[in-house]
This record gives structure tokens, C-alpha cells and sequence, in this order.
């Protein structure tokens, strides 16, 4: 009996067999997005407390959103984690996926706010072909949940390039900077947690914009 009972239970592994387990004792896989986003008039009206006329930054002629450079555990699609107490140590969620490549993911978030901002005459995704006169790189160094100490939060650390392309009019200064966002998560879900990521990079989004605006306002100066 107890050989019969060992033979059925590797058939059903090996064969998947249904009705060899209950529903309830497969992990279920889940898949989020990031939330559709635009600018409100924060990032504008910041702009200008901070670093005077926003209109003088709208970039004359198109420009182009790069897929960000990732490397390693960032390429992937499950959701990382670290634990507060050993935060050089990133972990995944092996049930808890991005729908797509998160290099993907920011591309479309970015493109969707910065459309929204009036910051160019167009923004677009970077096409291969396509002429455009200004364009956006960077690097994605750090994209996960911070767990272990009170409410988990959200880490994202970015590092922007802009450039002018050769004949762009106006031609701006090139801008490199790396910025960092915390987000506390409102509650455990993970659910709750995207929106928490996405508040993230939308900062990252305004401080970007307010770096090029300073940027190009003392670039003028100088001359």
C-alpha cells in the first residue's frame, strides 16, 4: 500500500495529474502595472517658485524617452524586497510579477507624465529611425520594497542624462544628475504599494524637470 501511495504521488508530480492536489495548495501568481499618471500644476508652480519662468524650458522639437539601462535582478520581472536590517540584501517575490520588464514600465510611466507637463512640442518613446532633437537616458539603481521597520516603503533611485542632439534649436546644456525617492507605503498590500512606486518616480519626475530648468537658466547666465 504504501508503495502504491508513493508511485501515485510521483506520477502526479511528473504528470501534473489533476485532482492530484486541491486548488488552494497552488500558489496563485499576481501581476501589476503602474498607474496611468499626468502632471498637475505642482511641478509647473514649483518650477517657477523655484527656479523662475517654466515656459522658457519647452523644448523647441521633439523629444525621445530611452528604455533605462538595467542590469542584473532589476531586469526582471518579480518584485524585489529588503529587509531593514540587512538592506545590501535584495530579495524577489517569486508570486508577485510586473506585467511586463520594468525597463518598459518606467519608459511608458515617464513618457505618460512628461506629455502631460508641456515640457516639449512631443514626447515619445526612443524609436531607432525616428528624428528627434532631444533626448533622455538613464540608469534604474535601485527599485524595491523596504520591509521590517513599521509600515514598509518604497525605494526608487534613478539616474537621468538629458541631451541636445546635434542641430537641436534651442540647444541645451546637457543635464546628468541621480536622484532618490522614498515612499512610505499606505498599508501592507502590494496593491498599495505600486501606487507607492509610482509616487516615486513622479517625484523623481518633478525634480528632474527642476534640474533642467536651473540647469539651462544658469547655463544662460554665464553667457
Amino acid at each position: 500500500m504504501r508503495r502504491w501511495a508513493v508511485m501515485f504521488l510521483l506520477s502526479c508530480i511528473v504528470m501534473g495529474l489533476p485532482g492530484c492536489m486541491s486548488a488552494g495548495s497552488v500558489p496563485e501568481d499576481y501581476y501589476y502595472r503602474l498607474p496611468v499618471v499626468r502632471a498637475d500644476n505642482k511641478v509647473v508652480n514649483g518650477a517657477d517658485r523655484i527656479a523662475g519662468n517654466y515656459a522658457a524650458l519647452v523644448l523647441q522639437g521633439k523629444l525621445a524617452v530611452h528604455p533605462l539601462d538595467m542590469s542584473g535582478i532589476y531586469r526582471e520581472r518579480s518584485l524585489l524586497y529588503a529587509d531593514s536590517s540587512t538592506p545590501l540584501e535584495i530579495r524577489r517575490y517569486y508570486y508577485r510579477h510586473w506585467i511586463n520588464d520594468p525597463v518598459y514600465l518606467i519608459q511608458d510611466h515617464m513618457v505618460q507624465y512628461l506629455q502631460t507637463t508641456g515640457v516639449a512640442l512631443h514626447v515619445g518613446r526612443y524609436s531607432e529611425g525616428k528624428r528627434f532633437q532631444y533626448s533622455l537616458t538613464g540608469r534604474l539603481l535601485g527599485f524595491e520594497r523596504v520591509v521590517g521597520a513599521g509600515h514598509p516603503e518604497v525605494v526608487v533611485r534613478l539616474e537621468l542624462e538629458f541631451q541636445s542632439e546635434a542641430g537641436a534649436e534651442p540647444h541645451f546644456a546637457p543635464l546628468i544628475e541621480t536622484y532618490e525617492e522614498r515612499i512610505g507605503v499606505e498599508g501592507e498590500s502590494m496593491h498599495a504599494t505600486v501606487h507607492a512606486y509610482s509616487k516615486a518616480l513622479v517625484g523623481i519626475y518633478q525634480r528632474f524637470l527642476i534640474s533642467l530648468i536651473t540647469s539651462q537658466q544658469g547655463a544662460t547666465a554665464k553667457l
